[in-house]
């Protein structure tokens, strides 16, 4: 279902001929009924929190692509700078400021999807209370 609807985007904004949106378009159609009887009323629902979710860890793919970047810029101020000892420095400095980014906000973000988005979907209150050592 998910492929579907990014097939018909994708080709809606020209990335994919229209022609093939028109049988993903039909599939989609076709497995909604489905989607209600194997999934219950609340399927919809969960298919949006998943399309949802996609995008979350599209946000960490992000990330990941700016420090990229970053580094490419960091490279090519400091061989514009026309002194090496200054353009080693800038460079130095851009690249300690990118690999802290690199630690801490991948760590943030996914520990963040991770406890928030997932956690309800496998932990379940209630049950006995853990005692290790007790009886």
């Amino acid at each position: 279902m998910i492929l579907g609807i990014v097939v018909v985007f994708a080709s809606f904004f020209g990335f994919f001929p229209g022609v093939l949106s028109k049988p993903f378009i039909i599939a989609i159609l076709i497995a909604v009924p489905f989607l209600f009887f194997f999934g219950g009323l609340l399927a919809p629902l969960e298919l949006l929190k998943s399309i949802g979710n996609i995008i979350s860890y599209v946000r960490i793919m992000a990330i990941g692509l700016t420090s990229v970047l970053l580094a490419y810029v960091a490279n090519q101020l400091a061989g514009e700078m026309g002194n090496v000892v200054l353009g080693v420095a800038v460079a130095a400095l851009l690249h300690i400021l990118n690999i802290i980014l690199g630690v801490f906000s991948p760590t943030i973000h996914s520990l963040r999807l991770h406890y928030v988005e997932f956690f309800s979907k496998f932990v379940e209150s209630g049950g006995k209370k853990f005692e290790p050592l007790g009886k």
